[in-house]
């Protein structure tokens, strides 16, 4: 089950966010989890818990603070726990990013991912280097790309028309941290009025459809490690989600948000 916490975590790292193409506001975004459905042998009865993400902007640097509880009901029989905090920086540049992950379990079982990434320079390899858990490098390839870069892409491309890329996202959140990551950002939805209270800081916004597929990277698997659908305003608020696991999929629902102000740089 600790996949499924740090996957959460990168759908939230490489969605639109810090992209200055569409005025990004640094904001704080909050979501109820719950299952959505299921596959009979999937063996998830229910989910439920809370997400927050919190993106802020400095003038060097882009940050991300991620922080999920979450209950999981396993065959009816067992109830997994699970909680994470998860924090990043990324450089404005793009070429330099750090992640610190810890998971904790019911049972007090721990597990921390900490350690720094850095590239040789737009469009070349790079290196990761871990401390935790246990210290080692890693040769990133020619084309690898940090979270917030993609996200930036992301939002860098909605316009009229519809739009795909791909691209290789290292994020660090996991045991190797590096996917590929397919992308596809549709037409805008056109003009409607926000009735949740929850989405009144982005009342009158534009937005538009998107969605997200995460490939191992390497892998000769044809099919997604999983998968998800969500609306994305033109500030980088994501709105619900809908996260397909394969076999159950996962609805994450916005609770409340609250838009921060950017930095004065020189």
């Amino acid at each position: 089950m600790r996949n499924l916490a740090a996957t959460l975590a990168l759908i939230l790292a490489v969605l639109p966010g810090p992209a200055a193409a569409q005025k990004f506001a640094p904001h704080r975004a909050l979501y109820d989890m719950s299952l959505r459905s299921s596959e009979r042998d999937s063996n998830i009865v229910s989910l439920r818990g809370e997400m927050m993400a919190e993106w802020g902007e400095t003038c060097e640097a882009w940050t991300l603070e991620h922080r999920s509880s979450f209950e999981i009901d396993v065959g009816g029989e067992q109830t997994v726990r699970i909680s994470t905090n998860i924090a990043t920086w990324e450089a404005r540049d793009g070429l330099s990013y750090r992640f610190n992950v810890r998971n904790i379990e019911r049972d007090g079982d721990e597990e921390r991912i900490e350690g720094s990434a850095t590239l040789d320079g737009p469009g070349m390899g790079g290196m990761v280097r871990y401390v935790k858990p246990e210290t080692k490098t890693m040769p990133l390839p020619a084309g690898t790309i940090f979270p917030t870069a993609h996200t930036e892409e992301v939002l860098g491309r909605a316009g009229e028309e519809p739009a795909s890329f791909k691209r290789i996202v290292f994020d660090g959140l996991s045991g190797d941290g590096l996917f590929e990551v397919s992308a596809v950002v549709g037409a805008p939805y056109p003009p409607a009025p926000v009735e949740r209270e929850a989405a009144k800081p982005v009342a009158g916004m534009r937005a538009w459809p998107a969605h997200v597929a995460f490939f191992r990277y390497g892998g000769a698997d044809a099919t997604p490690d999983n998968e998800v659908s969500f609306r994305t305003y033109g500030n980088g608020v994501s709105d619900d989600m809908i996260i397909d696991f394969g076999q159950f999929k996962v609805l994450a629902k916005l609770k409340a948000l609250e838009l921060g102000a950017r930095p004065t740089c020189k």
